[in-house]
């Protein structure tokens, strides 16, 4: 499960928390199997990018945090779905605070269609 870090929150009173190690190795196979086209649409029937979405929205965990932007990207390298997610109104929202926080490898691990619809990455 997801518990408390020890150390002591940051100034926006936002506790941090982090995985324990079982739910951490199960959340990374899923992160695996992703890579595989299948997965990646199952994953995408069963909504699951709205969920990594949510996570994202809420960054109390930076670990889940970045095992959901490793899941988005390994989706988002199907054509299909690299345009269902990138079509998304609010991807830049999401991920605007990890841009201005100094994280840009979370804006730039995904790969986004160009002007003519093909996705790049």
């Amino acid at each position: 499960m997801v518990s408390p870090e020890n150390a002591k929150s940051s100034s926006d009173d936002e506790q941090r928390m982090e995985l324990d190690e079982e739910m951490e190795n199960e959340i990374c196979r899923v992160w695996n199997m992703s890579t595989d086209e299948n997965v990646a649409l199952f994953l995408q029937e069963f909504n699951a990018p709205d969920i990594f979405m949510g996570v994202l929205a809420k960054p109390k965990c930076p670990r889940l945090r970045e095992i959901c932007v490793g899941i988005l990207g390994n989706m988002a390298c199907f054509q299909e779905i690299c345009v269902s997610i990138s079509s998304d109104k609010n991807l830049g929202q999401v991920f605007r605070p990890s841009y201005s926080a100094g994280n840009k490898q979370v804006v730039t691990y995904l790969p986004f269609p160009d002007r003519s619809g093909q996705c790049l990455g």
